[in-house]
């Protein structure tokens, strides 16, 4: 579910809820309970945790290694290091 940034017109603070995409905009001030106005914004990253393969291929790109999840070098310009 994504999280949407609202501001207070009477007070003026920021504020997130989390709202499903197709809900209707229900943010209302945690401080003085007027209705908020969704904001804008420039919206989150991904973040991935571990050491998928494409971490392990941006080590192994342009050094000695294969790359490209192959076991050799498979010869393409960014796997001889070029």
């Amino acid at each position: 579910m994504p999280t949407y940034e609202y501001e207070c017109p009477g007070c003026g603070r920021r504020f997130e809820k989390f709202e499903g995409i197709n809900a209707r905009p229900s943010g209302h001030c945690p401080d003085c309970g007027k209705a908020g106005r969704r904001l804008i914004s420039a919206g989150g990253g991904v973040i991935m945790k571990g050491r998928g393969p494409a971490a392990q291929m941006q080590e192994r790109c342009g050094h000695d290694g294969p790359c490209c999840g192959a076991e050799s070098v498979c010869g393409t310009p960014h796997c001889l290091g070029g």
